[in-house]
C-alpha cells in the first residue's frame, strides 16, 4: 500500500518515524529513484537495547537538492537532513521511545543547543531557540504527541488526507506546509550619526564653562525661548567637539574571534549588563527587529522606507487621538453616581514648586547612559559628562517652566519605534509603539514627579498597587491570593471577573484628567503646566534611519514617561468607589472584581458591579476589550453555582485558567498550571 500511494502521491519530503526498519531492509524496497532517503534506525540509536522499533526516516524529492549532516546527530533517535533552497532548510526527525527520562531527553536538548552554538544553557531550549510548536492535531484521545518545532514564521500543520500507509491512532498523519521564501527586510538609510562615545568632554566642557547663560538668557520672552538659545550653544558644541561615522555592519558575528571568552563574558556580566545576556537570546531566536521591506497597509502593498513609517504613524495615531466625552455629563449625575462626589476633596491644595540646582545635579549624574537621545539629539551619556557645566542654564529653564506654567515644546516631540508583536511581520497591526522622550524633558519631570507622588499619596485609593510607594504587583497578588485561597479552603465559591481596558494610557481625556485634578486641589501654575504638558504633542515613527512626517497626539498620558503614571492612577482614583457589592483590585490598568458567591442573588451582585464599571468607562472615554475580559470560578465544590456574566449583552468567557499579573492561577489554587 505503501508504494502505491508513494507513485500517486507529489510530496517534496517525506518524514516517517517509528519506521521499524533494520539493516536487512533496503530503501528501494520503499522507494523509488525519486527520493533521496535518508534513515536513522533503532539499531543505530545508543540509548535503547532493543534492536527493534523506534527509527526515523527523512526522504527528499530528487528535484531538491539536500544532505545528511551525521555530525549533528546525538545518541539519540535523531536525524539531521540540510535541505537546499533559497532559505537552507534544516529538518531534524526525531523519536524518544517511551518512557522518555531524563538522561534520554538531555541528550537530545544539550545536542540542540550544541548544534545553535549554545554553550551550558539552562534555558528551555524551545523558548531560546525562538522555536514555535505548530501541530494542533490531536489523536484519537484528543492528544497532540506528535511536534513541530520551526523557527519559520510561514508553517501550516493540517491533517493529511492522502495517506501513505495505514493510519496508527496514536500519530495521526500530518502535513507540514512550509515556504523557504525568505522575506527581504527593509534596508538602513546609512546616513552619519554622532558617536558620542568618542567626543571630546574636556573640551566640551571647557566651551561650556566659558557661556554666560545669564547675558545669552537676557531678553528671553518664555521657557522655550530659553531653551532656543540653550540648545544653539549645546549644538554649536556638539557641531565642535562630536565626531559622525557611519554605522558598521560586521561581516563575522561578535564571538568569531573567541567564541568562549564571548560566552563567558556573557555569563559573568549578567547581573550587570543583563542588555549583553538579552542581545543574545534574541539572536538565538533569530532576531525580531528587522521590518519587512515590503508591508500591507489596507488593501494595498507599502514599499519604500519613508512610505512604511508613515503607515506606522497613521496605524499608531488612531489611538492617540481619541475623543473627550463632554465634561457636563459629569455636572448632571443624580448623587450616588456624579464623579465629583467620589473624590476625596481637601483644604489642601499644590499650586507652585520650584528644583533647586543640588537636586538637578545629583539627577544628571545617576542617568544611564547606555540610553539613546530623543528628538533633541542630546543623549544622556553627554549630559551626564558635562553635568557641572549644564546645571544653571537647566536650573533656570525648569524653574521658568514651572513658574510660567508652560512646559516646553521642543520636550513634547516624541520619536516612536515599532516593535513587532507576533503573527504576520507584514502587518502594521502586529506592532506596538515604543515612545522615545527627550532625555532633558525627561529629567524635568523626574524632578517633578516625586513632589506630586508626595501630595497624592494620601488620596490613591487602597486597592491600586500600580506605581505606588510601597506597594507593587507583589503585594496585589499576594492580598488577592490569600483572601481567596482563605475562602476556598472554607468551602466557598469565589467568583472573579478579570477585565481589561483597551489602550487604557492613550485613551486618557485631557480635560477630564485636569478637572479631576484640580478636584484634588491641584490649581495655579502647577495645573497650568500640566496642562501645558500634556497639550500639544506630537510623534513621528523610526525605522532604520527614515522618519514619518509628524503626527498630533490628541489624548492620553505620554508613553515612556515619569509623570504618565502618576497621572493615570489619579485618573481612576474614584473607580474603587462605584464598586459596592464585590473587592476591586487594581494594577494600574490592570482591574479585577471578586467577590463570595453563596447565592444566586451574590451573582446578580458582582453583574451590578459589572454594570457599574461599564458605566464608569462610557462616562470617562474608556472601553472594555471584551475579548480578553473572562470570568473564572475558585472553588473546590462539585456542584457549585452556576454564574453568567455580561457586558452590554455579550457573555463573558468562562476559563478554568486566568494569567494574573504573571501568574497563571487555576479555579483550585493548586498553582499546577503556574508550575
Amino acid at each position: 500500500m505503501f508504494i502505491q500511494r508513494l507513485f500517486l502521491s507529489n510530496y517534496d519530503i517525506i518524514v516517517l518515524t517509528e519506521t521499524w526498519l533494520n539493516s536487512s531492509i533496503l530503501n528501494c524496497e520503499l522507494f523509488d529513484g525519486g527520493y533521496v532517503v535518508y534513515r536513522r534506525d533503532r539499531e543505530t540509536a545508543g540509548f535503547s537495547s532493543s534492536r527493534e522499533g523506534g527509527g526515523v526516516l527523512i526522504a527528499v524529492n530528487n528535484r531538491i537538492g539536500s544532505r545528511r549532516l551525521q555530525e549533528w546527530e546525538s545518541d539519540c533517535e535523531d536525524l539531521w537532513v540540510l535541505v537546499n533552497g533559497s532559505v537552507p532548510l534544516a529538518l531534524c526527525a526525531a523519536y524518544l521511545p517511551p518512557p522518555a527520562n531524563l538522561s534520554i531527553v538531555k541528550c537530545f536538548v544539550d545536542n540542540f543547543n550544541r548544534i545553535s552554538d549554545f554553550y551550558n544553557s539552562q534555558i528551555y531550549f524551545v523558548n531560546l531557540n525562538g522555536l514555535k510548536q505548530c501541530n494542533n492535531i490531536t489523536n484519537y484521545m484528543g492528544r497532540t504527541l506528535d511536534l513541530v518545532l520551526t523557527r519559520m514564521l510561514s508553517c501550516n500543520v493540517r491533517e493529511a488526507i492522502d495517506v501513505l500507509c495505514p493510519i496508527d491512532p496514536l500519530h495521526p498523519p500530518l502535513i507540514v506546509d512550509l515556504s523557504s521564501i525568505d522575506c527581504p527586510k527593509l534596508q538602513y538609510n546609512d546616513t552619519s550619526r554622532l558617536n558620542f562615545y568618542k567626543a571630546n568632554y574636556d573640551l566640551i566642557n571647557s566651551f561650556l564653562a566659558e557661556v554666560d547663560w545669564e547675558s545669552l538668557f537676557d531678553g528671553c520672552k518664555d521657557v522655550n525661548g530659553l531653551l532656543v538659545k540653550f540648545l544653539e550653544v549645546i549644538n554649536k558644541a556638539v557641531h565642535n567637539f562630536v565626531p559622525s561615522s557611519k554605522p558598521k555592519t560586521n561581516k563575522y558575528p561578535q564571538w568569531f574571534t573567541n567564541y568562549k571568552s564571548y560566552l563567558q563574558n556573557i555569563e559573568d556580566g549578567i547581573s550587570k549588563n543583563p542588555k549583553l545576556f538579552w542581545s543574545y537570546v534574541k539572536a538565538k531566536r533569530g532576531g525580531t527587529g528587522a521590518i519587512p521591506a515590503v508591508m500591507i497597509h489596507g488593501d494595498r502593498r507599502v514599499h519604500s522606507g519613508s512610505d512604511i513609517c508613515n503607515a506606522f504613524a497613521t496605524s499608531f495615531s488612531s489611538v492617540a487621538s481619541c475623543s473627550c466625552p463632554p465634561l457636563s455629563n459629569f455636572d448632571n449625575e443624580d448623587a450616588d453616581e456624579c464623579w465629583t462626589g467620589k473624590l476625596a476633596f481637601s483644604s489642601d491644595c499644590l499650586s507652585t514648586l520650584s528644583i533647586s540646582r543640588r537636586q538637578i545635579y545629583r539627577k544628571l549624574l545617576t542617568l544611564n547612559v547606555s540610553k539613546g537621545a530623543g528628538h533633541d539629539r542630546i543623549p544622556p551619556l553627554f549630559i551626564s559628562r558635562c553635568a557641572s557645566n549644564l546645571v544653571e542654564p537647566l536650573f533656570v529653564i525648569f524653574n521658568c517652566s514651572l513658574t510660567s506654567g508652560i512646559f516646553p515644546s521642543i520636550w513634547k516631540v516624541a520619536q516612536v519605534v515599532p516593535i513587532f508583536k507576533s503573527g504576520d511581520a507584514e502587518l502594521f497591526s502586529n506592532y506596538r509603539s515604543i515612545f522615545i522622550l527627550p532625555t532633558l524633558g525627561k529629567v524635568f519631570e523626574s524632578l517633578v514627579c516625586p513632589v506630586l507622588q508626595s501630595y497624592f499619596s494620601k488620596y490613591i485609593n487602597e486597592n491600586q498597587h500600580g506605581y505606588v510607594k510601597g506597594r507593587s504587583v507583589n503585594t496585589n497578588l499576594v492580598l488577592y491570593v490569600e483572601e481567596i485561597t482563605k475562602h476556598i479552603d472554607s468551602n466557598k465559591q469565589v467568583d472573579a471577573l478579570y477585565t481589561d481596558f483597551s489602550k487604557a494610557f492613550d485613551r486618557v481625556p485631557h480635560q477630564l484628567i485636569l478637572k479631576k485634578l484640580s478636584a484634588y486641589g491641584v490649581v495655579g501654575s502647577i495645573l497650568s503646566w500640566l496642562e501645558s504638558y500634556l497639550s500639544g504633542r506630537i510623534f513621528y515613527v523610526v525605522v532604520n534611519g527614515f522618519t514619518s512626517t509628524p503626527r498630533d497626539i490628541n489624548s492620553g498620558v505620554p508613553q515612556g514617561s515619569h509623570l504618565g503614571p502618576i497621572l493615570f492612577n489619579i485618573f481612576v482614583n474614584e473607580l474603587p468607589h462605584f464598586i459596592k457589592h464585590s473587592v476591586p483590585s487594581l494594577y494600574a490598568d490592570d482591574l479585577k472584581l471578586w467577590k463570595v458567591i453563596d447565592t444566586e442573588e451574590d451573582v446578580s451582585l458582582l453583574q451590578s458591579d459589572l454594570n457599574a464599571l461599564v458605566r464608569w468607562c462610557g462616562r470617562n472615554g474608556m472601553e472594555l476589550n471584551i475579548k480578553k475580559c473572562n470570568h473564572i470560578k475558585f472553588t473546590r465544590k462539585l456542584f457549585p453555582i452556576s454564574s453568567v456574566f455580561f457586558i452590554n449583552g455579550v457573555s463573558l468567557e468562562e476559563v478554568d485558567v486566568v494569567k494574573d499579573l504573571g501568574v497563571f492561577l487555576d479555579g483550585k489554587m493548586t498553582f499546577v498550571p503556574h508550575i
